[in-house]
């Protein structure tokens, strides 16, 4: 009597599954949420009519070799009152990073984009700051949109 064989595609497909199933598959996420209470001045004002795109990013991202500066965390569009001000809950996934840097654009032109090539060619104000006091629940900071055109990554050393 002869034995037979697994095909090596079955053999490696059962491995494969094997592995996967010991394989932890979920990975706990620890949120700190922290209150943004933010100041946006511009050299030009705000005008009511251009929104202004904020995004939240670690300042720190990623651990050993493959860490990097700003991890992103959110992106989010706001409002601000008459004298710049605006507020928003974050949720910061504290395993992932270290610090807290906030970035802002003002989209004069309404295309979404940060001067963007069909835009009318108006340089949009942009700026950033690092938030000293992380991790603390309420933050206060003032954030001066002094820099056109620049992504996070040109304002953050």
């Amino acid at each position: 009597m002869s034995a037979t064989r697994a095909p090596p595609l079955v053999l490696a497909l059962a491995v494969a599954a094997l592995a996967g199933a010991s394989a932890c598959i979920n990975e706990d996420l620890y949120l700190y949420e922290t209150e943004l209470r933010g100041t946006v001045s511009a050299p030009m004002g705000l005008t009511p009519d251009a929104e202004l795109h904020v995004e939240v990013h670690h300042a720190s991202f990623g651990t050993g070799a493959t860490a990097h500066p700003l991890g992103l965390i959110e992106t989010f569009v706001v409002e601000p009152d008459a004298d710049g001000n605006f507020e928003r809950s974050v949720l910061v996934p504290s395993e992932r990073g270290e610090g807290l840097v906030v970035y802002a654009w003002l989209d004069l032109d309404g295309d979404g984009v940060l001067c963007g090539l069909d835009g009318d060619g108006q340089p949009e104000p942009a700026g950033l700051v690092e938030l000293d006091g992380f991790p603390a629940h309420e933050l206060s900071f003032a954030l001066a949109l002094d820099d056109s055109c620049a992504g996070p990554e040109a304002l953050f050393p």
